[in-house]
Parts: C-alpha cells; sequence; structure tokens
C-alpha cells in the first residue's frame, strides 16, 4: 500500500499513525497524545531515526 512517506509512518504491521499527531516517542512505543502505540521489531531503526530528528 502506498502513502505519503513525509506525512504517516508505519511503526508496526497493524499501525500506520501521522507523523504530526505523534506527541511522544520512546525506543518501543509511539505516544498520540494518551495513547501508546507499540513499535514493531521491524520498525524500531526508523524511530531510532526520528528521534534523532533525521526524518
Amino acid at each position: 500500500m502506498n502513502y505519503p512517506s513525509n506525512k504517516f509512518l508505519r511503526i508496526h504491521k497493524s499501525w500506520l499513525v501521522a507523523i504530526a499527531e505523534i506527541t511522544a516517542v520512546r525506543k518501543n512505543n509511539i505516544f498520540i497524545k494518551e495513547m501508546e502505540l507499540p513499535v514493531g521489531e521491524t520498525f524500531r531503526d526508523i524511530i531510532d531515526k526520528l528521534i534523532r530528528k533525521e526524518l
């Protein structure tokens, strides 16, 4: 499935999130307001880049 990669981020096989809505990031979790979403092992390198602000 195609989606604009500059606006959305796949964090898990079951989760695609809007980058603008992310309120906090941890190594294994993404937060959108009070909702905590898991980050799949396959997608952790993308989260590391997000934390380092390389995206």
